[in-house]
């Protein structure tokens, strides 16, 4: 990322931060050095997102935050989707590696037709 997109994401992290409650689970993106999003659709829809922190112990630290914070979104899902939330759940894998913390989601065309219940 450039030297002022960088520069933008600390300022953001640091006021967030400042707030106090959840703005400190920011704090590891602080360092963000880079993004890259990758997608295939040959035959799933496979998307990788990895977020390089520029650092081990925030890549490790965002990881475990946001595996924490999955089950919690996919509850919020479940109006929305119903049971499949869950299984959509297991679909996507979150890890560190090396610096930085990487999100991947393998969807087969049969989870993307699943319609939401009770209508959008």
């Amino acid at each position: 990322l450039p030297m002022e997109a960088r520069q933008k994401i600390q300022q953001g992290v640091q006021a967030a931060a400042a707030q106090g409650g959840m703005g400190g689970m920011m704090a590891p993106f602080a360092t963000t050095q880079s993004l890259l999003i990758s997608a295939n659709t040959t035959e799933n829809l496979d998307l990788a997102l990895s977020l390089d922190l520029g650092n081990p112990g925030n890549a490790t630290q965002a990881a475990g935050m946001m595996q924490g914070m999955l089950p919690m979104m996919m509850m919020g899902m479940q109006q929305q989707l119903g049971p499949q939330a869950m299984a959509l759940s297991q679909k996507i894998k979150i890890a560190p590696k090396e610096t930085a913390v990487t999100i991947s989601v393998n969807l087969a065309p049969e989870d993307l037709q699943m319609a939401p219940q009770g209508g959008m």
